[in-house]
């Protein structure tokens, strides 16, 4: 007869098992069928150099709110 007790970390080891599992089978890799061109790095870099500086501005505005308000 199973118990709570030993039900709990049975469950907590296959949530982990099935994640860590996930997580394999997202990062294989796989064959893929498609072309990119040459400017296609250069739209990621830029993507993500826009994603970053866009993020550091809105952090900076709400923590400059929030410090605002304790003065």
């Amino acid at each position: 007869m199973t118990t709570e007790k030993t039900r709990r970390p049975l469950m907590l080891t296959l949530v982990r098992a099935s994640l860590l599992l996930v997580a394999v089978l997202l990062a294989s890799p796989a064959k893929a069928h498609a072309y990119a061109d040459p400017g296609t790095g250069a739209f990621v870099y830029q993507a993500a150099y826009a994603a970053f500086l866009g993020g550091t501005f809105y952090i900076r505005r709400f923590l400059d709110r929030i410090w605002r308000r304790r003065k």
